[in-house]
């Protein structure tokens, strides 16, 4: 199955980039409740869940954050190349790394495909 990635974000945009282009800012604690979030069996995610991927990340993906007005906020658009990072969509650049031992992780499955002749 192919993905149209024509209306997705750029993953090279920043969230400035966002505000800049029209997306408007969304602070975490009011991201459940927008129409675009993913439900997961009917049920939105709760409000912890957008601040600890904010901070820790998911699977070595961050949601891209900024402090406005004494609060955290994100964009439409931040969360959708969040959703496609995690989703490694076709044409989109490989999630970013969150820790050293991700990187680890990374580098050490790279010299194992170079040895075994497959990448």
């Amino acid at each position: 199955m192919s993905i149209n990635t024509a209306n997705l974000p750029s993953p090279n945009c920043t969230i400035l980039c966002d505000v800049e282009n029209g997306d408007r800012l969304i602070p975490l604690s009011e991201l459940s409740d927008q129409p675009f979030v993913l439900k997961r069996g009917g049920r939105k995610p709760h409000k912890s869940v957008w601040f600890r991927w904010a901070s820790r990340g998911l699977r070595g993906v961050k949601l891209e954050v900024l402090r406005a007005g004494g609060c955290l906020a994100t964009t439409r658009s931040a969360v959708l190349r969040f959703y496609a990072n995690l989703s490694s969509v076709d044409g989109l650049t490989t999630p970013a790394l969150t820790s050293g031992t991700g990187l680890r992780r990374r580098r050490r499955i790279d010299r194992e495909l170079d040895e075994a002749g497959i990448r």
